[in-house]
């Protein structure tokens, strides 16, 4: 899958049918009559343990950039942070953040979903 601004609003879908409470929000940035970047922002919540945003920036060049905050999950917590890929599944979204360009390999960040979407 290719990372998109439209897969991340699908990985947001995907995370309210697993029960999360999820608000978007998108701001256009501008510099002047000049537009920098448009962002689109999601909240992601399953109280008590989960808040998490999964952010988008286009620019108007058309590349985009992908950044996860994890707000809380249990006792962990982070700042807002660039993704390098994401995948979501049934019973989990997986969110990688560094991958070694000659293996793939890399740091991620996995979150259980309730296994009751397994099909």
């Amino acid at each position: 899958m290719k990372m998109s601004a439209s897969y991340l609003a699908q990985t947001a879908a995907h995370l309210r049918e697993a029960g999360y409470l999820v608000t978007e929000n998108t701001q256009v940035k501008h510099r002047g009559d000049d537009v920098i970047f448009q962002r689109t922002f999601y909240q992601c919540r399953k109280p008590p343990e989960v808040d998490i945003a999964l952010e988008a920036l286009t620019y108007p060049d058309g590349r985009e950039t992908y950044y996860l905050e994890i707000v809380q999950v249990g006792p962990l917590r982070s700042l807002s942070f660039p993704l390098d890929s994401w995948k979501f599944h049934p019973t989990m979204v997986e969110f990688k953040y560094y991958s070694h360009p000659e293996t793939g390999m890399g740091l991620s960040f996995i979150l259980d979903l309730p296994s009751s979407l397994a099909p």
